[in-house]
């Protein structure tokens, strides 16, 4: 069984695994709003975030629901909350505007990584993903991206084992695998977070970025960490994978391998699990080592699970 029942997870208090991290961050507001003119009452031009700056900084970010009307106002932190929501929004313009507040939604903005996934736990039967083993900020977009490949990292391994071709190894790997890269995940968005709002007032935000050519790329993440699973500076990734990434030096995590511009979890066919693994059989008991070549690149991994039974 894995527990995928979000930050309040269950599953996690039944296994009473404890989290790590620097907890709450932030108190969060958001703020959703109908408001047909306002992409007409500023000078802006579109965009699909817009960071407010004022005499104080950096304080909420504005984003465009359906491109038309709806917008969510995001405050960043506020110790006591305007549940009305109507200060913000105010705050947001400089002056009175038409709008209409639909839900104001007050949330605590995380850091947070579960010591283990469970497979330390007894039998390691039951595990956690997603939500109920990491929360981040939401800043960078990567907390469903870890998660999906969470679920994905399980889902081939899962198999492998109900099929008789998994070793006793494969399941616990997951956590092995996938615990660091939610970890450094969970501190990239708290850094990209933390960059945002520690933006400086808006008098002195212009000499602030000449000063600091690299400050704009800090309030967001790249779009090729997003899109796959990679973690330089972790030991056994570097060691066990020798997998080339996009960038000198990179190594990453299995099922996220890049072939011809396409992530694996993008691709059918050739680099699809169901194919990689087509023709490994035999079970190695957890004691075997297995190979396997995809598009070109080899595969080898000590510690093992299943074994390459095809025909030398």
């Amino acid at each position: 069984m894995v527990g995928c029942d979000g930050g309040s997870s269950k599953v996690r208090d039944a296994l009473d695994i404890p989290l790590e991290g620097l907890g709450t961050i932030a108190t969060s507001v958001n703020v959703f709003f109908r408001s047909p003119g306002l992409a007409s009452m500023h000078d802006k031009g579109w965009a699909r975030f817009y960071r407010m700056v004022d005499e104080t900084g950096c304080w909420s970010e504005l984003i465009a629901i359906d491109g038309k009307e709806y917008w969510r106002l995001t405050v960043f932190h506020d110790d006591d909350p305007d549940i009305a929501g109507d200060s913000y929004l105010k705050r947001m313009m400089g002056k009175d505007f038409e709008f209409e507040i639909i839900d104001t939604s007050p949330w605590e903005r995380r850091d947070y990584v579960a010591r283990t996934y469970g497979s330390e736990i007894g039998p390691g039967r039951v595990l956690i993903a997603g939500d109920s083993a990491h929360q981040c900020s939401p800043t960078g977009g990567l907390g469903m991206n870890t998660g999906v490949s969470e679920a994905y990292n399980l889902a081939w391994k899962f198999e492998a084992v109900f099929k008789g071709w998994g070793g006793t190894n494969l399941i616990p790997s997951y956590e092995i695998e996938c615990r660091p890269i939610a970890r450094h995940f969970v501190d990239l968005s708290t850094d990209t977070y933390d960059a945002l709002s520690a933006l400086p007032a808006a008098g002195n935000l212009s000499a602030a970025v000449e000063a600091d050519q690299s400050l704009m790329r800090s309030l967001s993440i790249p779009d090729q960490i997003r899109a796959y699973m990679r973690y330089e500076e972790f030991a056994h990734l570097r060691r066990r994978w020798h997998i080339a990434a996009p960038g000198p030096g990179s190594t990453q995590a299995v099922g996220t391998a890049w072939h011809k511009g396409a992530a694996l979890l993008d691709r059918r066919g050739k680099i699809h699990p169901r194919s990689v693994w087509r023709r490994v059989r035999a079970v190695a008991a957890g004691r075997g080592r297995y190979r396997c070549c995809v598009a070109g690149s080899c595969r080898h991994r000590p510690q093992g699970t299943v074994k390459d039974s095809r025909p030398r």
